[in-house]
């Protein structure tokens, strides 16, 4: 399952669209999505923001052994798509060293 994280935006053809973080967390603990956009354009919202969910994905990762998707960030901010992809590497860093341990 591919999931675009916009609260303002479609989801182009074959994406679901998860317009509040809670949303694409709760798919993303399916198991089931292999891709996941996150548009941080909003910034932090009174119900979470797209750095809420990579926190989560980083956690889940190491609690309940999720592997995660394909991430991919957009943001016209270059600080904040900077702070996010950092989040992005920590995510794919967890995950393998999971398997080193």
């Amino acid at each position: 399952m591919k999931v675009l994280l916009d609260s303002a935006n479609v989801a182009p053809q074959g994406w679901r669209l998860a317009r509040w973080p809670h949303d694409a967390i709760s798919l993303l603990k399916t198991g089931a999505v292999t891709e996941l956009i996150i548009n941080t354009d909003k910034g932090k919202q009174k119900r979470g923001s797209g750095e809420d969910v990579l926190e989560w994905l980083n956690e889940a990762i190491v609690d309940i052994g999720l592997s995660p998707p394909n991430i991919k960030v957009h943001a016209n901010n270059i600080d904040q798509h900077k702070r996010m992809m950092s989040k992005v590497h920590r995510i794919y860093l967890t995950h393998r060293m999971k398997f080193i341990r």
